[in-house]
């Protein structure tokens, strides 16, 4: 649990500093990953929207994120991830057109 916190909140930060300078589809979609990541890794909230405090973007996606129920089996977590993803990178290309 520390490691993944540690992980999550060292990736998040960096991963929002660049989504700030590169907002690139494929960037939006891995920040999305990783908060998902933390939220069904039984991250606390606080410690991820802290880590996204930089951003109204990210601490959005945190809070979107958290509304999410956390779910038990490896399967749900990963399906849980990869659909909240999927949904922020759809979001960034449709914005494109």
């Amino acid at each position: 649990m520390k490691k993944l916190l540690f992980t999550t909140t060292i990736l998040l930060s960096s991963i929002t500093s660049y989504a700030e300078e590169m907002a690139s589809c494929e960037t939006i979609e891995q920040m999305a990953s990783v908060t998902m990541m933390a939220r069904q890794g039984g991250v606390p909230m606080k410690t991820v929207y802290d880590a996204a405090k930089d951003s109204k973007f990210a601490q959005k996606m945190v809070i979107e994120a958290y509304e999410t129920p956390q779910y038990n089996t490896t399967e749900y977590k990963e399906r849980a991830q990869q659909k909240f993803a999927d949904k922020y990178y759809m979001k960034c290309i449709k914005s494109q057109y």
